[in-house]
């Protein structure tokens, strides 16, 4: 499917106002799973595709949930936009005490308390009110969307891929994301879903052995210690693509030599998605690593990270939203920071505080998660 420029704009441009600036309530240590919501309310053709109602025709009754959470997660858009609900039902929404001013735009507050029920359901692990990780949820939650419009529905029987002696990169990617897709075909996977490359060599015998996995986000480590210059995005991508010797307990089992050996393994992507969600590491050793990162907000070239060799040119995507995580490893809150797809101005969202910032505060030293949307042209 190609993501051509939708029509939410002109859809939702009207009464003299902008849509989507809603503030979310927080039920009790969920600014994780509000921040993260955020996002994905601003991510434009996820919107899109609930608010014209096209998910109901791929909603899977016999998935775990039956439909449920992505059908409260198509209400919740709604009602972020200020439209019919998706299934007809209540949207959740009540007045904020907040004044709409420059300083604070929200003139809605909703409470996504549906979504964190189902959640729960879906991940036990979310049940509770405990304080979670954005990232982990993000996973968890795409992955029941996804559950819950998933167009297989026969899959073929699980088979473990092995290398083929004497086929190329381009044949074993391919045969690698068919069967991928033979098993996982929606929405959610065909924005948010790319294909990584690994390539580990074993030291003894030099076997080569490839994969080539789907990822629906990047992990990504900062320099230790940071350049003097600064710590920049394109460092952490070049990092992700380093060499790595695998040693002791993360020894590499070779099919040549039939035991585990010191290997060498580099990663690149294969594939890129429409949305490429990145993930800054800012915990390691129980310690929360608090350097800036010179965040692109347009054109970030992930060229880098490209196993093609000979593309013509650049591939570019442009920031639309960010999770941001403010405090240590004990403790901390979200936030998040999103462009809006009508006006094209960035909001700041604060649980149910929401208020317009300027594009150069935007993806801060607390910057933890990144959505990016691949640019047009």
């Amino acid at each position: 499917r190609e993501f051509k420029a939708c029509s939410v704009p002109a859809l939702l441009r009207c009464g003299g106002h902008v849509r989507g600036l809603v503030g979310l309530r927080n039920l009790g240590n969920t600014c994780f799973m509000n921040a993260s919501l955020q996002c994905l309310l601003h991510t434009e053709p996820l919107a899109h595709y609930c608010l014209s109602g096209a998910h109901r025709a791929h909603i899977r009754m016999d998935a775990k949930l039956k439909g449920r959470l992505i059908e409260a997660f198509a209400d919740l858009v709604c009602a972020a936009y200020g439209t019919n609900s998706s299934s007809g039902g209540g949207k959740s929404a009540e007045p904020s005490s907040s004044s709409n001013t420059a300083s604070s735009t929200s003139a809605t507050v909703i409470s996504p308390h549906q979504v964190k029920a189902l959640v729960g359901c879906w991940a036990s692990a979310f049940a509770g009110y405990r304080q979670q990780d954005a990232q982990e949820f993000l996973r968890y939650f795409l992955d029941g969307l996804h559950e819950d419009s998933n167009t297989i529905r026969k899959p073929p029987p699980y088979q473990e891929l092995r290398d083929v002696p004497g086929e190329g990169d381009t044949q074993t990617a391919e045969r690698w994301w068919q069967y991928y897709r033979s098993r996982h075909d929606s929405f959610i996977t065909e924005l948010f879903t790319g294909q990584l490359r690994s390539h580990v060599v074993c030291c003894k015998c030099k076997t080569v052995s490839k994969a080539f996995d789907p990822f629906w986000d990047l992990s990504l480590n900062l320099p230790s210690p940071p350049p003097k210059s600064g710590c920049s995005l394109q460092d952490c991508l070049a990092k992700f693509v380093e060499e790595e010797r695998l040693t002791g307990s993360e020894m590499f089992y070779c099919q040549s030599c039939k035991k585990h050996r010191e290997a060498k393994k580099r990663m690149t992507v294969r594939r890129f998605p429409e949305v490429l969600v990145l993930h800054l590491k800012r915990f390691r050793n129980r310690q929360k690593i608090e350097d800036e990162v010179k965040i692109p907000k347009r054109g970030l070239n992930v060229s880098i990270l490209s196993d093609n060799t000979e593309a013509s040119a650049p591939l570019k995507y442009d920031l639309v939203g960010v999770i941001n995580h403010i405090g240590g490893l004990c403790g901390g809150h979200y936030t998040a920071e999103c462009r809006n797809c009508i006006d094209s101005s960035w909001y700041h969202f604060d649980d149910c505080r929401v208020c317009k910032i300027s594009e150069a505060k935007v993806a801060g030293p607390s910057a933890y998660v990144l959505f990016y949307r691949r640019a047009s042209g």
